[in-house]
């Protein structure tokens, strides 16, 4: 009989503290989903935007090696024809069948470098 008045006398604390308790948790819960939602979608917009930044350097670089690989064909074929126009001037010099150098073979060579 007293254990009934006590447990009547305490049971409303008792529910108050269950309900309290299971408040808390269940804020607690929607707390940690909600931070996980958000901490997931920061995240996945950091790495979109992080690709993104890749995707435009990527592109820079690529633009850069294309004019570079234009500049360094265009040093090629200037080269060759330097090359080709001295052979046939060299060909083409009455003194090549000296044992020296001549006048103008030195200046095809002076314009080598």
């Amino acid at each position: 009989m007293l254990s009934r008045v006590v447990l009547k006398d305490i049971l409303p604390y008792i529910l108050i503290i269950a309900a309290l308790m299971g408040a808390y948790f269940y804020i607690q819960h929607v707390a940690y989903n909600d931070g996980v939602a958000d901490t997931t979608l920061k995240y996945e917009n950091a790495i979109q935007d992080e690709r993104e930044r890749l995707s435009v350097a990527n592109e820079a670089a690529l633009r850069e090696a294309r004019a570079r690989e234009a500049e360094l064909n265009w040093l090629l074929r200037e080269r060759d024809a330097t090359i080709s126009q001295l052979e046939n001037e060299a060909n083409s010099d009455p003194d090549a069948t000296r044992p020296a150098i001549s006048v103008d073979g030195v200046r095809r060579l002076n314009r080598i470098r």
